[in-house]
């Protein structure tokens, strides 16, 4: 049976939080802290909610099985590259890993960001709802007095599958990486797009050539319904196109993983 991991912004609602892990059954858990104004209080509740986690749920799994990270979720390209990072990590040790992420405490940012990656990378997108109205008096109070009990422990959670891939090809992220690389100009023609590739190959290819001009066309329709990048042109003959923000921040991600993956195998060779 497949992994479940958790990716939960621990936001101000702590009962809804605590539903969604507890009816998730996830073996690994990211608990995400907020920035800003909300850092000291989401900080504060990641610490307590890890600490449940370890004495009552998983008292023999090790300490990797709950992680704290600190994202900026009035960035979207943050948010990303941060659950990008996750995903990537997690598949490579299991590629039939269920990914699940919670929308339950999180910004709009949050939410619109998760849609996407759940798409893209095949995951469950879960909620909690409220049982309260939320209004600006309620959640000013939570910011203030969240050691209080809250009376808000929210409806039944609901999961929605909305996955569509698992991920990116490597064509894909080799032509994600070339359009990144471009400075954040935007293309002007799918032609100029294929030239800058063709010289990338070695040996070198032929730009001319019609089947592999159609395979990349192929690749930047892909990205396109992938979210990552945006044709700005539809109608006309040239098709000029450019990174998404979305596209950005993914990319920065699977960078990120890499990184990491190369950090570990050179402490592993010391």
């Amino acid at each position: 049976m497949p992994t479940s991991v958790l990716i939960l912004p621990v936001g101000l609602y702590h009962r809804r939080v605590w539903k969604s892990l507890i009816r998730s059954g996830a073996q690994k858990i990211f608990l995400l802290t907020g920035k800003g104004p909300y850092k000291d209080a989401t900080t504060d509740f990641a610490k307590r909610i890890e600490a449940d986690i370890r004495a009552y749920l998983m008292p023999k799994n090790p300490k990797t099985a709950v992680k704290i990270k600190e994202v900026d979720f009035s960035n979207p390209k943050e948010i990303y590259r941060t659950y990008a990072r996750i995903i990537q990590s997690e598949r490579k040790e299991d590629k039939d890993t269920r990914i699940i992420i919670d929308v339950s405490s999180t910004p709009m940012e949050g939410a619109l960001a998760s849609t996407l990656l759940g798409e893209l990378y095949t995951a469950d997108i879960s909620y909690v709802p409220p049982k309260l109205k939320r209004t600006d008096e309620i959640v000013a109070r939570r910011i203030k007095e969240l050691t209080e009990e809250q009376e808000d422990e929210g409806e039944e959670p609901i999961v929605v599958e909305v996955g569509r891939w698992q991920g990116l090809e490597p064509d894909e992220v080799q032509a994600l990486r070339k359009i990144y690389d471009n400075g954040g100009r935007a293309y002007g023609s799918m032609t100029e797009f294929i030239r800058s590739i063709a010289e990338d190959e070695k040996p070198k290819r032929d730009p001319a050539d019609l089947a592999y001009k159609r395979a990349w066309i192929r690749v930047i329709h892909r990205l396109q319904e992938k979210g990552l990048v945006r044709i700005l042109d539809t109608e006309g003959p040239a098709k000029p196109f450019r990174i998404t923000e979305a596209g950005e921040g993914v990319l920065e991600g699977i960078r990120d993983y890499i990184d990491d993956v190369g950090r570990m195998f050179q402490e592993k060779t010391r």
